[in-house]
């Protein structure tokens, strides 16, 4: 049998009386007695790591590593079966063991033996030995003198324990964790998780990974600072070599379960290893960086809902106008009203319009429109539009249907007819593509690319003219002029459904974008939607202008909802109607279902940077700031020169606690691709939010632009006088020039009173003369004001602009010096989408008044909590 000698420190008890207690108790009551006592025992055994041996009559043999836990141990039974009504008697020695199997034996267990036999009841005595091994534990003994001990040469010193320490004594634990190295061990730990972290950071930005693995990283690290300091202690043990040459170790990769078990009772975990606590390191991080490049696959590729497994996406590139430079219009109108006849059959996307126009006389390959597209085929074609000297009109449209797979002609064909029969061509046109992809068209399908709109060609003509006015931009010059030509288009035919619902959005948008905020522009816009409807019940377009009325017009949100919906079963890829309708059921704060229709609507637009805008800017508002920095970087690359997306890009950034130097260099970045001038007056004011500018934006702009915002008049600003004057003062308040403030915030006051006796239902007016009341001391009045516009525009009726005017409640609050006020607003922001952030709070200028405020402080660290659902993404 294999032998084995170590040091080790042996324990020994034993029940006092035990003989008497089992006359007294009976066999059946002493039994059960004994079972608990065993119980007991090896409880407190296992507990403080002592390898409990063979049974010595009605007590125990125990080894430890280390004479303090024998003695605690020791310490731990007698204390524990005094509640049995037992006494047991104990004794520790420290000394050299011989391990044959199971079995232990050698001189230092005969004498434990004899030290607990020479203890009274209720005593621990130990050895001089193991006396002088605890000096310093924090033990305190009772000397009894020499004894001598039976078969035991020489006499012996014991000691009584009369007291111990309630833990570990702190020397004891820094020689422990000296030996074990871990001083060291930790700091070069402390300097890999910096460039760990510093990895992570930076592949979450590159690669766009979720928000979710920057703090899974760190729990991560600190789950392995744990699992290292144990490795550290457990392999500067002694005992780990003594058991290795045992062959009590298990094999390099094997893992026995009952092995750990037991090492765990006896406070040792020789299971754990350099190379093994490495290896877990190393797979836990590769598993996180899978997991994460995962999700990023599939949140950019997305899984293909079922219904659209089976769909073929066409791209209608703009027709070419071979006609006069003036006629580029029709060619544009042919294209649209091509596309939108195929955007109502099922089984076929289409690439929308706004996307598409980017590659007007461009030079890139099908093969790469298609890609960048997303599409399967594209169809292009050239038009011409020719005026015979007699006077008759002939259109020739040549189109043609590519594979872009494989650069592939489907179909083409020449279509040389008299511009009456500019409808059919269309219609046919629309027929061939469907035949050519091998789509059945249903019954009410074949009946909507059939149908005329008009069968008056002039009437049509002003349509078509209309339609280029109102796709070009959201200025008021453009969407005016757009409805004048729907008016004449409905002079020459009152029976023009098309027109009407094109005309009733028009006039909702002027209202919409307060260029004229009458009751007789909702009176028209509700009475063209009407006709709309009357004239063709069935027409998509019409449902969608009275959708566009109740959502614009009277924040019916339901309604018009209810309108967009029967739109969509005719036109269910139609992604402008995506875009309005996410637009709506956000102002809901159903955050998650518009959400799911931007990431639709973009899949076929991919290149409308409106649409795209609007993705990025709901995810900012849900605080999904990772997430929406990659629409808005689309954006900015499909068109530099707009400005708004460089305002939320900082402003996503602020709320991530970005560098200041990244900050700025978002504005130089504006500044460079849309024009000094344009650039700043767009990034200093926000009207028709009707909100001040960040004072962060402004005072990183005067270290630079100071003299070009000097320059800056009420032209630059496009007319808007609001926002010019709101800059003015708020630029001048940072440059702490009270006088010159005071008299830009009166002009405002002095043009919004009037604005706000005409219109006193409109909530932004109300914030906006409660901002400038509050500049200008007028407590009382400015705090009216501001709870007016909350009142007639809450959270509850405008998930958008409710927080909007929260924002500026807040800046009220804090300008009037009614500071908890302020915090309560804030506290509101961070606990609904707003795009609010304690990051951002913390360094936004606009709120450093609140910087020492109590309330304030407490709110950012309940905010920093990982249970405060400000400081998580917002799904809903």
């Amino acid at each position: 049998m294999k032998q084995e000698r170590w040091l080790a420190t042996v324990l020994f008890t034993d029940i006092v009386g035990s003989t008497e207690r089992a006359a007294e108790l009976g066999d059946r009551r002493w039994r059960a007695l004994l079972q608990a006592h065993h119980d007991l025992a090896r409880r407190e055994i296992a507990r403080h790591g002592g390898r409990e041996l063979t049974m010595t009559g009605d007590g125990f043999l125990a080894t430890f590593d280390a004479p303090e836990r024998a003695i605690r141990c020791a310490c731990a039974i007698r204390d524990a079966v005094r509640r049995l009504g037992i006494e047991i008697r104990g004794g520790v020695h420290t000394g050299e063991v011989e391990v044959m199997g199971k079995n232990l034996g050698g001189l230092a267990v005969h004498i434990g033996a004899r030290v607990a036999a020479a203890s009274a009841p209720g005593e621990i005595l130990v050895s001089s030995t193991v006396r002088d091994l605890a000096a310093g534990s924090g033990f305190e003994f009772e000397d009894r003198g020499p004894h001598a001990l039976k078969g035991v040469p020489g006499e012996w010193r014991l000691s009584a324990v009369t007291g111990e320490p309630l833990r570990m004594a702190v020397p004891d634990l820094w020689t422990r964790a000296r030996e074990a190295r871990l001083p060291r061990v930790v700091l070069i730990y402390l300097a890999a998780c910096t460039a760990i972290l510093w990895l992570t950071f930076a592949l979450r930005d590159r690669l766009a990974l979720p928000t979710w693995v920057l703090p899974l990283a760190v729990l991560l690290l600190a789950i392995g600072l744990v699992v290292l300091t144990a490795t550290a202690w457990v392999q500067s043990r002694p005992v780990t070599a003594a058991l290795a040459r045992a062959d009590e170790l298990p094999g390099s990769w094997e893992v026995d379960l009952g092995g750990i078990r037991e090492a765990v009772s006896r406070g040792r975990l020789p299971h754990l290893t350099w190379a093994r606590s490495i290896l877990g390191g190393v797979a836990a991080f590769v598993v996180l960086f899978l997991v994460s490049g995962l999700y990023v696959l599939i949140r950019e590729r997305g899984s293909v809902p079922e219904e659209e497994a089976g769909r073929k996406m066409v791209a209608v590139l703009p027709f070419e106008n071979l006609g006069p430079v003036e006629s580029q219009y029709f060619a544009d109108g042919i294209t649209d009203e091509i596309t939108a006849r195929l955007a109502g059959i099922r089984g076929l996307g289409v690439i929308s319009r706004t996307s598409v126009n980017q590659y007007r006389k461009t030079s890139k390959t099908i093969k790469q429109i298609g890609s960048e597209l997303g599409a399967d085929y594209v169809l292009e074609g050239s038009v011409r539009w020719d005026e015979s000297p007699e006077g008759s009109k002939r259109v020739r449209v040549t189109p043609q249907l590519i594979r872009v797979s494989d650069d592939s002609h489907l179909w083409a064909n020449v279509y040389d007819e008299n511009l009456s029969d500019v409808f059919q061509i269309q219609s046919d046109i629309a027929s061939q593509v469907t035949k050519a992809l091998d789509i059945r068209l249903l019954e009410p399908e074949r009946r909507s690319l059939e149908a005329k709109p008009t069968e008056n060609l002039e009437a049509y003509d002003y349509y078509l003219r209309g339609n280029d006015y109102f796709n070009r931009s959201y200025d008021r010059d453009d969407i005016e002029h757009a409805a004048d030509l729907y008016e004449k288009a409905i002079g020459l035919d009152p029976q023009f459904a098309l027109a009407y619902a094109r005309l009733a959005r028009a006039h909702s948008l002027l209202f919409w974008f307060f260029y004229d905020r009458t009751e007789d522009r909702l009176r028209r816009a509700k009475a063209a939607a009407d006709r709309a409807l009357e004239l063709a019940p069935e027409l998509p377009e019409a449902h969608v202008a009275l959708g566009d009325f109740f959502y614009r017009a009277s924040l019916d949100y339901d309604r018009a909802l209810e309108e967009f919906a029967i739109a969509q079963k005719s036109q269910a890829e139609n992604s402008e109607l995506l875009d309005v309708i996410a637009i709506v059921q956000r102002r809901q704060a159903k955050f998650k279902e518009a959400l799911a229709n931007w990431e639709k609507a973009t899949r076929l637009d991919p290149r409308n940077a409106q649409c795209a805008y609007d993705f990025g800017e709901t995810l900012f508002f849900a605080r999904r700031y990772d997430e929406a920095k990659r629409p808005l970087e689309r954006v900015l690359a499909i068109s530099p020169d707009w400005s708004a997306p460089y305002l939320f890009m900082y402003s996503l950034y602020q709320n991530r606690g970005e560098a200041p130097a990244r900050l700025l260099e978002v504005l130089r970045r504006g500044v460079r691709e849309v024009g000094t001038s344009r650039m700043l007056s767009r990034f200093l004011t926000q009207t028709p939010w009707f909100r001040a500018p960040s004072r962060s934006i402004l005072a990183a702009l005067d270290q630079e632009y100071s003299n070009e915002m000097g320059s800056l008049t009420p032209e630059t600003f496009e007319g808007d006088s609001l926002g010019y004057y709101v800059f003015r003062a708020e630029w001048a308040g940072i440059k702490r020039d009270r006088a010159t403030e005071r008299v830009y915030l009166d002009s405002l006051r002095s043009l919004v009173e009037p604005r706000v006796q005409a219109r006193p239902q409109e909530a932004p007016y109300h914030s906006l003369l409660g901002f400038a009341y509050a500049g200008l001391g007028r407590k009382e009045e400015a705090i009216r004001e501001g709870k007016k516009a909350l009142e007639l525009r809450p959270y509850a009726k405008d998930a958008i602009m409710g927080p909007v005017l929260a924002n500026v409640m807040a800046q009220i609050y804090l300008m009037t010096g009614e500071h908890d006020a302020a915090v309560e607003q804030l506290e509101f922001l961070l606990s609904v989408p707003s795009g609010m952030s304690a990051q951002g709070l913390r360094t936004e200028l606009t709120w450093e008044p609140l910087r020492n405020n109590a309330r304030f402080q407490a709110l950012l660290a309940k905010v920093d909590s990982p249970a405060s659902p400000a400081s998580q993404p917002t799904g809903n």
